[in-house]
């Protein structure tokens, strides 16, 4: 599993980001801007889909997205792109057994 990352404010919020163990994808900023967070990215897909992250707590009709390069951008969360929601575990919590399959879903313990 992908070692977490401290994530130290608001704008700095996304799930994508967090994804990510490129050294040079630190925040939504590197990643809008042109570091490609895509490397070493579980969540990236080379599709264009929602994240569940808001563009920030005064815009939050606008949400981030991820363009199919792996790129990140923000607008209305108004067109039909997917969405990927995730859940961010404490790292207090542990998989006990399982392999993430349908047939063999994870079982996690604290």
């Amino acid at each position: 599993m992908p070692e977490s990352k401290k994530i130290n404010s608001y704008y700095e919020e996304n799930e994508y980001v967090r994804a990510s163990t490129y050294s040079r994808c630190t925040d939504v900023a590197a990643a809008f801007n042109g570091t490609d967070c895509k490397n070493n990215n579980w969540m990236y897909l080379n599709d264009i889909w929602w994240t569940m992250s808001t563009y920030s707590s005064s815009y939050s009709s606008n949400v981030w997205g991820v363009y199919s390069d792996g790129y990140l951008f923000y607008n209305l969360a108004t067109s039909t792109d997917s969405v990927r929601p995730v859940v961010t575990l404490s790292p207090d919590v542990k998989i006990t057994s399982g392999d993430g399959s349908s047939s063999s879903p994870y079982e996690l313990s604290l």
